[in-house]
């Protein structure tokens, strides 16, 4: 606008002032045209000039004068003209001028006015943001808490963010390194950090354990506080730290010089660009003094158990010789005739000796147990023989208090399985010795079931059912409680050391199965327990299906007739069942009209009368043949049973728990078999004449008492005189011959010279144990190709002792003192394997 007003022929540019775009653009834009107006004026002043010129040169000529006088008029007036045009324009000018520049003074007063109050505005508020992110520094600093936070969304506010995240890790990191501080501080293990081999930080307890101060322990390295022969240990840590990150045990030292035994645990860290070594140590002087008080307390502690045990297998073993005798003679004493009274105390006698037996045997399993010795074994056997001859050993007491024992295993479990038989055998004798115990009256049955079978195993639940006394719910929670009873008063009527069912738990469980029970007060209980088997890969041969006619089985006992049929059918044979003598005649008539008479009649023996002839008759009649062949069986076993069988003309006589072998080869020898296979139910089956020649002292009518001592001849060795007389009178019972030897150098030489059907050695001897004695045997066989079966019989009872004898080369293995039925299994199971 200056430039303008001074007369330039230029227009001023715009300025970059803070007026809003479209107001500068409006201000040029009338500068530019006022330009234009004034510009085109003065083009025109300079035509009519240049006009003006050239008219007054032409009119400067003598002839035009006049016309040059009139232009010079004109000229003159043209310029009054154009100078009062000149005066006008000036003066709009300077009114334009003077207008533009008040519009443009204001224009600028109000853009620098806004500018400062923005800028003011601005600069205040930007300033208090700042001032409060320092003064949230210094307080963060200072460790004081921070204010609010910035809710802007420019520079500021993030840069308040990002503080504040940084705040809250940092603070969160302080609050961990608070905590590890508090840790470090108030632990009693060593902690310091290494920078390289020098101590850069140390805890309270490694200053006070190796007696330095804090700032102190920061002047030392490693090897200071290590003895120096384990420095070069330090240096192999050093270089290979990865394998030294579990807990070592090393030597460190005091200030003093004295040493002390640590626990060092190392870890490495990077800490500032630095790998700094973090160790954590322990003074373990305590703890080994402890460690080798407690090793010399478990020496102590396994000597006396060792001691105990000794002393405890020593008094079984004592106790076990004399007990042999008292209870092999009462034995043999209720075989004979004996008035009322006499046969009431030798009962009495044998009866009291199986207790004490009992005893022995639990107080020796309970050491075991509490010296963790307890143990396990594995090895094919059947279950059937296993729970059959324990119905049969304690066949006698049920017996004399008129209890009816029986047991079943079913036909169609595996016949041999892999376990420990002396084990479950055990297991069965305290369940079904506790039934005898705690029933009067009635009966005791044990059934064997299988709960689940696959190709190589099977899960097998056996239960003792009885009609004893019952038990109240209350003594539920201590009946597997060692030394108690369900009845704890001081007047109990039944006695023992309470740790029966204690042991039949524990060693269930060793056997990974379960125990338990039911029980109704006054109704009776049941026990059972769950064992799994392996079955065995070599299985002996199956039985063949029986070929004969229908077969009668006559029982008052519901569960022993059960027993029967259910082994029968089995095995392919119809069966017929009666209870009572009327029954008998009524199935015998039935069958005569049918035309088709019993093959073979089991009958107990209270169904019997007294003349076997006249029940002969009556089932001949009413059957319509001449002759049936009749088996007593009897819960009794006693000679004089035996003869009058034989004496009244029975096809023969069967002990009941009846034995599925036995069975079995009762009716395969009387009803005739279809390609009969030996037994599997029990696998040392020796015949169908010699088994029943052995359940009782009677045979079938061809053969009379006197032949049965031909069954074999056995050596027995034994040093103690009474045990002699013992063992003879029950091997010559049953019905072998006889020949003693003193030891096992004797024993040795009469093999050489004679020949015995089988040994039963005895293992403590003078001159020559027992299995010094087999092993020489065994040595002397080589070569020859034959194999005498030598049977353990000695008063040292544990598994142990099993064991051994077995190593040395013996068949079997019994423990003093052995009962006639156990005579007969042994013998049976040697001579069948022999065979």
């Amino acid at each position: 606008a200056l430039a303008l007003a001074r007369g330039d022929a230029s227009v001023a540019r715009g300025g970059s002032g803070t007026l809003a775009a479209s107001t500068r653009l409006a201000i040029v834009r009338d500068f530019a045209t006022l330009h234009v107006l004034v510009a085109d004026d003065e083009a025109q002043t300079v035509r009519l000039k240049l006009y003006a010129s050239a008219a007054r040169a032409h009119i400067d000529r003598p002839t035009n004068a006049a016309i040059s006088r009139t232009l010079d008029r004109a000229q003159q007036a043209f310029d009054r003209v154009e100078a009062d045009n000149q005066r006008i324009r000036r003066a709009d000018f300077d009114r334009l001028r003077d207008g533009l520049l008040w519009t443009l003074g204001l224009a600028a007063a109000i853009v620098i006015l806004s500018t400062i109050f923005t800028y003011r505005a601005l600069s205040t508020s930007i300033a208090r943001r700042l001032e409060a992110l320092s003064e949230n520094t210094l307080r963060f600093a200072t460790g004081q808490p921070v204010g609010a936070p910035d809710a802007g969304d420019d520079e500021i506010g993030d840069v308040d963010a990002r503080f504040r995240l940084f705040y809250e890790m940092l603070a969160d990191r302080e609050a961990t390194a608070a905590r590890y501080r508090i840790l470090a501080e108030q632990t009693s293990d060593i902690m310091f950090f290494l920078d390289g081999e020098r101590v850069v930080e140390a805890n309270e307890a490694a200053a006070d354990a190796y007696g330095y101060t804090r700032e102190e322990l920061r002047t030392k390295t490693i090897y200071d506080l290590r003895i120096p022969e384990t420095h070069d240990e330090v240096r192999k840590i050093f270089e290979h730290p990865e394998e030294h990150v579990k807990s070592y045990e090393t030597i460190h030292r005091r200030r003093d010089g004295s040493q002390f035994p640590v626990e060092i645990t190392l870890r490495q860290a990077d800490i500032g660009g630095r790998q700094i070594n973090c160790i954590v140590a322990r003074d373990v002087s305590a703890r080994q003094e402890a460690d080798g008080r407690l090793r010399a307390a478990v020496l102590q502690a396994n000597e006396a158990s060792r001691l105990k045990s000794e002393f405890v297998a020593t008094m079984s073993h004592e106790i076990r010789t004399p007990m042999n005798a008292i209870l092999g003679m009462t034995e043999l004493l209720l075989g004979t005739s004996l008035d009322t009274e006499q046969y009431e105390l030798a009962t009495t006698v044998h009866s009291s000796g199986q207790s004490l037996l009992r005893i022995i045997d639990d107080v020796l399993d309970f050491s075991k147990i509490e010296a963790g010795r307890l143990d396990v074994e594995a090895r094919a056997f059947s279950l059937t023989t296993c729970v059959e001859s324990v119905a049969l050993l304690l066949a006698s007491q049920a017996q004399r208090k008129g209890i009816v024992l029986t047991a079943f295993v079913p036909p169609e479990l595996p016949k041999l399985i892999v376990g420990d038989d002396l084990r479950v055998r055990q297991i069965l004798t305290n369940l079904v010795g506790n039934a005898l115990k705690f029933t009067a009256a009635g009966s005791i049955a044990v059934v064997g079931s299988i709960l689940a079978r696959n190709a190589t195993t099977v899960s097998v639940r056996i239960e003792v059912r009885d009609t004893g006394i019952g038990l109240d719910p209350s003594a539920s929670a201590r009946l597997f409680t060692a030394f108690s009873q369900a009845d704890g008063s001081t007047t109990r009527r039944y006695g023992g050391t309470g740790l029966g069912l204690t042991i039949s738990k524990r060693l269930v469980e060793l056997m990974g199965g379960k125990i338990g029970f039911t029980s109704k007060r006054h109704i009776g209980s049941t026990f059972w327990f769950e064992l799994p088997f392996h079955i065995a890969t070599e299985q002996p041969l199956t039985l063949q299906a029986l070929s004969c006619g229908r077969v009668l089985v006559a029982d008052v006992s519901r569960p022993a007739r059960d027993i029967t049929t259910a082994y029968l059918r089995a095995w392919g044979v119809d069966v017929d069942v009666a209870g009572s003598q009327d029954e008998i005649e009524r199935l015998c008539s039935d069958r005569a009209a049918l035309g088709t008479p019993y093959a073979l009649a089991f009958i107990d023996i209270s169904l019997a009368p007294s003349d076997s002839a006249t029940l002969r008759r009556r089932i001949g009649k009413a059957s319509g043949t001449t002759y049936v062949p009749v088996v007593l069986t009897s819960a009794f076993d006693s000679n004089e049973i035996g003869r009058d069988a034989v004496r009244d003309g029975f096809s023969g006589l069967l002990i009941k728990p009846l034995r599925q072998s036995l069975l079995f080869d009762c009716l395969s020898t009387f009803a005739g078999a279809k390609d009969l296979a030996p037994s599997v139910h029990e696998p040392d089956r020796i015949s169908a004449m010699k088994s029943l020649a052995a359940v009782s002292p009677v045979d079938v009518p061809e053969r009379d008492v006197a032949s049965i001592k031909s069954l074999g001849h056995v050596l027995l060795v034994e040093d103690n005189p009474v045990n002699q007389r013992v063992g003879r009178k029950q091997l010559e019972k049953i019905g072998y011959t006889v020949t003693c030897a003193d030891n096992g150098r004797i024993a040795v030489d009469a093999l050489q010279r004679d020949r015995y059907d089988i040994v039963f050695m005895d293992l403590q001897m003078p001159e020559m144990d027992g299995l010094t004695a087999t092993r020489t045997i065994r040595r002397n066989e080589l070569g020859t190709g034959k194999h005498v079966p030598i049977v353990a019989l000695t008063a040292d009872a544990s598994a142990d002792d099993r064991t051994k004898c077995l190593a040395s080369g013996m068949d079997d293995y019994l423990a003093k003192p052995v009962a006639i039925p156990e005579l007969r299994a042994a013998l049976e199971r040697s001579l069948r394997v022999s065979a």
